[in-house]
């Protein structure tokens, strides 16, 4: 439940093309953190743009969405 009105008009703000299948995202500190399972690379999306900040490839497939804690 919010306490701040959302507007009945919604409409993208943007929108990114990952190589292949993303996990289900996750949202903090102005970003957005996604997974591409197939290629086992971390992205971190601008909240307000949609451009890739960053991205980390990892030695396996990540098949969960990512999970912020602490500022990590």
């Amino acid at each position: 439940m919010t306490e701040s009105p959302v507007s009945a008009q919604l409409r993208v703000k943007w929108q990114t093309k990952l190589p292949t299948r993303p996990t289900a995202s996750t949202v903090a500190d102005g970003k957005v953190f996604v997974c591409d399972t197939d290629t086992h690379t971390l992205y971190a999306l601008d909240s307000s743009s949609g451009q890739t900040l960053w991205t980390f490839t990892a030695d396996g497939r990540i098949d969960s969405p990512p999970t912020c804690h602490k500022g990590m």
